[in-house]
């Protein structure tokens, strides 16, 4: 900004003697001491400084927020759901990890694991932990039907390889024990489709095992299609 002779020299008045008047600093801008023209202009440039300081924030504020929601959108935050599909759980019996028994016992009890997670998982917690005492070893068809229903255990089981058991074991959220390897083990059946067979092997139960449905059936049939479950209610499926 451009001042008049006389508020120039008063500037360098100030400056050079080193005067406080009126509690300005010298070498700060004095507008109480200039001229009514000198003021004007300077209220003007201070306007200009303050708008350009005002117009950098919104610049950078802007640009915050912009990058925020490129981060937002790209770690995945937005959700994608399309309500209009029906969204179910996978595998239909997604028994959680703490109710999942292991074989036990030296010579194996896979049997017997694979019926205490299907007891934990249509809510008879209790019961199975009880039967999980007093029952291991190996097992066939004749002798734990005998066992179950010396208990009062209400179930249904088949030794015929009828598939549509297993379809409303698995329709029911109740799923089912089922033979494989010749007969020499039970796994647990969790999900079945048009396509994939899902089961859990009390032998990891770190995981479910995916496999083509028609490889599923063709080996439990090839293990004298034994299939077996508990009939009480099964947990509530995941909210849609």
């Amino acid at each position: 900004m451009k001042t008049c002779e006389r508020c120039l020299g008063k500037f360098k008045a100030l400056y050079t003697i080193g005067v406080h008047s009126k509690g300005v600093v010298p070498g700060s801008f004095w507008t109480e001491e200039l001229c009514a023209k000198c003021y004007r202009k300077a209220q003007a440039s201070e306007n200009v400084a303050a708008n350009k300081i005002a117009d950098r924030v919104w610049q950078w504020l802007l640009a915050f927020i912009v990058i925020l929601a490129a981060v937002v959108f790209f770690s995945g935050c937005t959700e994608r759901r399309d309500y209009g599909v029906q969204i179910v759980d996978r595998p239909v019996v997604n028994v959680p990890p703490v109710m999942r028994e292991s074989n036990y016992y030296d010579t194996g009890s896979c049997v017997h694991a694979t019926l205490v997670t299907l007891l934990r998982w249509q809510g008879k917690e209790k019961l199975a932990s009880d039967w999980r005492r007093r029952h291991y070893g190996g097992e066939y068809a004749g002798a734990l039907n005998v066992k179950m229903d010396r208990r009062g255990i209400r179930y249904t089981s088949t030794t015929k390889g009828d598939v549509r058991f297993l379809e409303w074991a698995c329709r029911t959220r109740r799923g089912c024990g089922i033979t494989v390897k010749g007969g020499a083990h039970m796994i647990t059946l969790v999900h079945l489709d048009a396509k994939w067979a899902v089961v859990l092997d009390n032998n990891d139960t770190s995981k479910f095992i995916w496999i083509p449905r028609k490889k599923l059936i063709d080996e439990w049939k090839r293990s004298y299609g034994w299939a077996v479950t508990p009939v009480y209610s099964p947990m509530a499926p995941l909210p849609h």
